[in-house]
């Protein structure tokens, strides 16, 4: 079973966001860990800054495979972010 570590938890957070809100979860599934974004909220940037989302995810997904992730995957959901999410 796929499972998020402190170490893990904490090196997420020393990475600093492209922009101030963006928000994601990190969801544990039985077989992979995901990082979950919300459509609407990437949609509503400019070109650029997708750009940059984009790259900050992946960095997050390297992080997370060096420190044990077998397998990490993107899980987009169509909508806004729920209030009071991780960041």
């Amino acid at each position: 079973m796929a499972k998020f570590t402190k170490d893990m938890i904490v090196a997420l957070k020393a990475l600093n966001p492209p922009y101030p809100g963006l928000a994601f979860d990190l969801v544990e599934y039985p077989e992979y860990l995901a990082i979950r974004v919300y459509e609407n909220q990437i949609m509503a940037l400019p070109e650029g800054y997708q750009v940059s989302v984009m790259e900050y995810l992946h960095q997050m997904r390297n992080i997370l495979i060096s420190l044990g992730a077998e397998k990490v995957f993107f899980d987009g959901v169509q909508g806004d972010p729920p209030r009071g999410g991780l960041r």
